[in-house]
């Protein structure tokens, strides 16, 4: 029993309907034009059965040519052409079970944001799976990636690391990727100038989270805390070239981590708690140093190895959160739009002629014959 038409079938019957029955140019006034051409529209898809059937691939088409549209404006089509992005867009769209045209739209604000056009849709496919797993939305995904990819200087093939220390963040602290999406691009920009890697400041995450203090509140904190190390003349700043030889940013770029930084100022009060917190001028910087501190600087190191060296994270929570009578559902209504999508396209050529013709008629109608109607 078929219950989708063909698209072969459907054009014909269009043609049928449509193509034939349009009154002529002058055989009656505008107002009478377009009313015959409204009801024998609408008789016409009632009578062959596929009214709902083609609302819906219109509807899901018109998004999708309109995103690949957009899309075009912003790609660089000598790396990879427009065509090219729509196959591997549809292909995408099946695997993961999001929209043509929310790829597409993906796919803009990322090279909007890298200016990456080459690996721009390995990048929203990585954040699709991040998205699912972290418990947020692709835009979030793309945003906390594309920053990190900016502010450390990776490329597209680094994503995937940095999505999955970004799940291990989620899983050992207590945070999600979607709170540390909305909070953490202000402490990257802070981290990266100073030498702070990516996996340092997640580890910091981690250790504060667990702490007890909120991920907005941990990015002031760690803002502060990593702006003091930095910041020439300031007491923990002086201590470490004291004890050391080196600055703050030397360190890092020399491959301490934070923790071993931290140690060095412990160490330099004897372990007194109350002495480190009187190192810092920030109340701020010295609540994050203090909770790293507590956690203790062993496990931060522990869990710095951990995020260095951690892979697969993502794709073992994506199959997890995939596992699911709701996501499934989604990834079916998915499908079916973009078996929609491809009737749309099967459509065009017919549409785009009806649509032509009908603007001719609206170009051509005589406006004081519909007066006359009218009055």
């Amino acid at each position: 029993m078929q219950i989708v038409p063909t698209t072969k079938g459907i054009k014909e019957a269009i043609r049928s309907v449509l193509g034939n029955d349009l009154p002529k140019e002058g055989e009656r006034s505008g107002k009478q034009v377009a009313a015959s051409f409204g009801k024998t529209l609408a008789k016409g898809l009632a009578a062959i059965g596929i009214g709902k059937i083609i609302g819906n691939a219109i509807t899901a088409g018109t998004e999708y040519q309109n995103s690949i549209a957009k899309l075009g404006t912003i790609a660089d089509t000598s790396a990879v052409s427009i065509d090219s992005m729509k196959t591997k867009i549809a292909d995408m769209s099946d695997q993961l079970g999001i929209s043509q045209a929310d790829i597409a739209e993906a796919a803009y604000s990322t090279i909007s944001a890298t200016g990456d056009t080459a690996g721009a849709l390995d990048v929203v496919a990585q954040a699709a799976k991040l998205a699912t797993a972290g418990f947020t939305d692709t835009d979030s995904a793309i945003s906390v990636l594309t920053t990190a990819m900016n502010a450390y200087g990776m490329e597209a093939d680094n994503v995937q690391h940095i999505s999955d220390s970004l799940i291990t963040t989620q899983n050992l602290g207590v945070t999600t990727v979607a709170e540390l999406a909305s909070n953490m691009g202000r402490a990257i920009a802070t981290a990266s100038g100073y030498g702070v890697s990516m996996e340092n400041l997640e580890a910091a995450y981690i250790s504060t989270t667990k702490a007890g203090i909120s991920t907005a509140e941990s990015t002031t904190y760690l803002s502060s805390m990593i702006q003091e190390l930095g910041k020439d003349g300031s007491t923990v700043s002086d201590i470490l070239k004291d004890k050391t030889g080196k600055s703050f940013a030397e360190l890092m770029n020399s491959g301490s981590s934070l923790g071993d930084v931290l140690k060095v100022l412990m160490d330099s009060v004897d372990g007194n708690s109350e002495a480190f917190m009187n190192l810092w001028s920030s109340q701020e910087a010295g609540k994050s140093a203090n909770a790293i501190a507590n956690q203790g600087i062993s496990t931060f190191n522990d869990n710095l190895k951990t995020l260095q060296n951690q892979a697969g994270t993502t794709q073992a929570a994506y199959e997890n959160m995939t596992d699911t009578f709701a996501w499934k559902s989604q990834d079916l209504k998915t499908k079916l739009e973009n078996l929609g999508i491809d009737l749309f396209n099967a459509m065009y050529p017919v549409l785009n002629d009806l649509t032509q013709e009908a603007m001719d008629f609206v170009d051509h109608l005589d406006v004081e014959a519909v007066a006359d109607d009218i009055t």
